[in-house]
């Protein structure tokens, strides 16, 4: 009798994914539909909280199942553009997994496991090749490769507002022709003080 396979190259195989879900309420529901919904947005902050909504007919008055999740963009490298259809993943899968579309009663789906299961950027460790007197005094940070501070990017992006008011795309073309940056939270302190400093002499006041 062949074996089965075993999970341990794999901790993941045993949790569903979002898409497999869809496809399967589709399979079972053909007439159904999801819709999600964005609760909470805060896009300075980079925060976002969604909620899916599951029907199974379509002349269902209420959802069959709901979902929620939340995302935050600072948590890891693919959050940083793409922290919003995240969100709205996770919340449809668990939705689908309230409704029974789940991997050995679980509801977590293999995309949040695969997040928990992430190790934080700030746990890698240095390279065992690493001399011992150099990691034992790390040279200090220049103050040009110092972060923005949140005071001074939310001082520009008030600038911003005011010379290119309630237009983010221009907003957004201001900022890379004056710093070739596509963000606030890219700049360093010294180049956010520079830039501070030609926006106060544009600025209208």
């Amino acid at each position: 009798m062949p074996q089965q396979p075993s999970s341990k190259g794999n901790p993941f195989q045993d949790y569903v994914s979002v898409a497999e879900r869809i496809e399967k309420f589709y399979q079972k529901y053909p007439e159904g539909r999801i819709i999600t919904h964005i609760v909470e947005h805060d896009s300075e902050r980079g925060f976002i909280l969604m909620r899916a909504e599951g029907y199974r007919a379509p002349d269902d008055a209420v959802p069959a199942a709901t979902g929620h999740a939340f995302e935050l963009r600072s948590e890891g490298y693919v959050n940083r553009n793409s922290y919003i259809e995240n969100c709205e993943s996770s919340s449809v899968g668990r939705m689908l997994a309230m409704l029974g579309f789940e991997a050995k009663r679980v509801i977590t789906s293999r995309e949040e496991m695969e997040k928990a299961n992430r190790p934080p950027k700030e746990s890698v460790q240095p390279r065992a090749s690493t001399p011992l007197k150099e990691a034992a005094s790390p040279k200090p940070v220049a103050s040009a490769e110092v972060p923005a501070t949140d005071e001074q990017k939310n001082e520009i992006l008030r600038f911003l507002e005011e010379l290119r008011p309630k237009n983010r795309s221009a907003q957004r073309t201001l900022l890379m022709e004056k710093t070739g940056r596509q963000s606030r939270d890219d700049l360093t302190q010294k180049e956010a003080a520079r830039l501070l400093d030609e926006l106060k002499q544009e600025a209208p006041w």
